[in-house]
């Protein structure tokens, strides 16, 4: 399986607790949606955060299946490392996936496999 990684764009500072994405991290996520367009993907997932769903939804829309996983909300080594055994249970290696979470658990990934890459 391949698995990218993308760090959640701008998101809303005006709001504290679990913001959304600002205007400016809307038309990053649109204008990015352009650029993976011929990316295949298979599946998606995000932390449980409103601003990493945003993003996902703008960039993959309908077209793929967004999950939110707990397991990426935070930088437990122990919890990132059980979402990639569970990830490599579940896709073969033809399998692509996009991860969007805050970048230490997006380090934390790339940390333990060797099939995943920043992809902005």
């Amino acid at each position: 399986m391949k698995i990218y990684l993308l760090e959640t764009f701008d998101k809303d500072k005006t709001v504290e607790i679990n913001p959304p994405l600002s205007e400016k991290g809307i038309r990053m996520s649109r204008l990015f949606s352009l650029t993976i367009k011929n990316l295949r993907i298979d599946n998606c997932y995000t932390d449980t955060s409103v601003a990493s769903f945003g993003t996902a939804l703008l960039l993959v829309g309908t077209k793929v299946k967004i999950n939110k996983n707990q397991k990426l909300n935070n930088n437990d080594k122990g919890q990132i490392r059980k979402f990639i055994e569970e990830l490599a249970n579940e896709y073969s290696m033809d399998n692509k996936l996009l991860i969007i979470a805050k970048k230490s658990v997006l380090l934390l990934i790339k940390e333990y496999t060797n099939n995943a890459d920043f992809i902005v």
